[in-house]
């Protein structure tokens, strides 16, 4: 009945370290963002013997220790009172980390097993007090993987000389650990150490957040005469509390406005950044608001938006005891965005005297600037409506005209398009096709046949031939030749059209020109 009552203490319930900071003997590292206090508790039996022998224990009331400890960052204290063993110190710092591998050393009371567990019962118990224990240490520990740690360390401790030792006992020595994390809530770990080679055995149950639960057999060894020998069984618990439950730090809600400084609005994705560090950058949601908590104390920052507009330094002051605080602040724009807002004023007023063409060029330059921008966005809808509007307009008078056979009105009308819409293809070819509706009436409306002219011309009216050496092209060529035509010299037209269908044998104008020159010589007599 005993022994199952040792196996349901030892193994019933389980979790963390016996005092934190360590499984049972062997330092663990502690590293930490957050401040925080740790509360550890634990019972259990001293066993006489082996735990499959016939012997009894001594007993099966259960010792009692606690400790309360501190980490923060890399460090960790604690201070631990243990029944029969007085109080206990340890400090740990983890001098390196990379989050998988660790390097700590300081000083564990509970590296070194206490003296009544390496057989020093000739130490009388008023000598108990002239005991000395530095148990220093230095440490390798390692988490490769998720289910898999390990420790390896020295220790290095000394005990007092006693008048009733012949030598004085000394415990340094190597030691380690290995743990195994079949699921993530449970720990099985296993410790040795030298030079008594005894070694710790234990479970570690954490199922709930800040809370764990621990079962270890101590100072195992294994001598010839018994399967099994246990010094001692435990159960632990350990409790983590976070520092901000027990010292909540006095904060205030800050809510900081960043909006335009001309129209008001407010700014989206604006970064908010800490002049010293002492808060994340933040960034505006779509009501140009961020909002965070903190301690009281003064806070530079700066405001910065996209290219449109300058970036703004300024300083939050947030007092003792302010729920909170709320704080608005306007950037003005760019001296790059004032110079395209400028451009878009003159492409408005442009825009209201009619005159496209100056409203393109002033609109063009800005967009050069801020192609995204919705407000040069808007400016350039307008003025694509109403160039549309005005080419409708100007094209119905022109069409009224040529119904009216005001010829030479037509054109004018369509030739104002082109003094704003130059490339305007539709609008050339347009006006080419009523010049030769005029001239082909202006040939009806005469009467007698037209006369041949003299076959030789005086020599001071032919024209110089070109320079062979220029070079035209052929739009050229036949913007020369329609000149020309219009200005009824078929002839000399005609030469311009040959040498533009020369240079490109399937230009369909050139041809249309050319048919229409050879058309009109051919009914002048030649």
């Amino acid at each position: 009945m005993k022994k199952l009552l040792i196996v349901l203490l030892t193994f019933g319930v389980v979790s963390a370290q016996i005092f934190t900071g360590n499984q049972s003997d062997v330092p663990v590292p502690m590293v930490s963002d957050k401040f925080s206090f740790y509360v550890s508790g634990f019972g259990g039996t001293k066993i006489q013997s082996g735990l499959y022998t016939s012997e009894t224990y001594k007993s099966i009331l259960p010792p009692f220790g606690i400790s309360i400890g501190i980490a923060y960052r890399n460090l960790y204290f604690h201070a631990g009172y243990a029944r029969n063993k007085n109080i206990d110190i340890t400090f740990h710092h983890t001098a390196w980390n990379n989050e998988k591998f660790y390097a700590l050393w300081g000083v564990n009371g509970l590296i070194i097993p206490d003296i009544e567990s390496e057989g020093t019962n000739y130490i009388p118990a008023e000598s108990t007090s002239k005991i000395f224990r530095i148990p220093l240490f230095a440490e390798f520990y390692m988490k490769p993987i998720k289910y898999f740690e390990a420790g390896l360390g020295v220790g290095l401790g000394r005990f007092a000389q006693n008048k009733y030792l012949e030598q004085p006992l000394k415990v340094p020595g190597f030691f380690a650990t290995v743990v195994i994390k079949p699921v993530d809530f449970v720990k099985i770990y296993w410790e040795g150490y030298t030079s008594t080679w005894r070694r710790n055995l234990g479970i570690i149950f954490g199922p709930f957040k800040g809370v764990e639960f621990v079962t270890a057999f101590r100072y195992c060894s294994y001598p010839p005469e018994d399967k099994f020998v246990v010094q001692q069984g435990f159960v632990g618990i350990r409790a983590e509390i976070p520092g901000e439950t027990i010292f909540k730090p006095a904060v205030s809600e800050v809510k900081l406005v960043v909006k335009e400084q001309v129209t008001g609005k407010p700014v989206k994705g604006a970064k908010v950044i800490s002049a010293d560090g002492k808060f994340p950058t933040l960034i505006t949601n779509e009501s140009g608001e961020i909002t965070t908590v903190l301690k009281p104390g003064i806070y530079p920052f700066k405001v910065t938006g996209n290219s449109k507009y300058a970036p703004l330094n300024s300083m939050l002051e947030v007092q003792p005891k302010q729920k909170s605080v709320t704080l608005e602040v306007k950037l003005r724009y760019s001296n790059e965005y004032m110079d395209y807002l400028t451009m878009l004023d003159k492409t408005r007023e442009f825009l209201r005297k009619n005159d496209i063409k100056n409203a393109e060029i002033e609109l063009n330059k800005a967009l050069k600037l801020f192609p995204e921008d919705e407000e040069g966005l808007r400016v350039k809808d307008s003025l694509f409506t109403q160039k549309s509007n005005m080419i409708k307009e100007i094209t119905l008078r022109a069409e009224n005209y040529l119904r009216n056979k005001r010829y030479q009105d037509a054109i004018s009308e369509l030739q104002r398009i082109l003094n704003f819409d130059p490339q305007n293809q539709e609008v050339r070819k347009r006006i080419d096709s009523i010049r030769v509706v005029m001239l082909e009436e202006r040939k009806k409306e005469t009467p007698q046949p037209i006369q041949k002219p003299a076959v030789t011309p005086p020599p001071t009216a032919k024209p110089k031939p070109e320079p062979k050496e220029e070079r035209v092209s052929v739009p050229d060529l036949i913007d020369r030749g329609k000149k020309l035509f219009f200005e009824g010299k078929y002839r000399d037209a005609k030469t311009y059209f040959e040498k533009a269908l020369k240079l490109d044998p399937n230009n369909k104008e050139a041809k249309f020109y050319l048919d229409k020159c050879e058309s009109y010589i051919k009914m002048m007599g030649g």
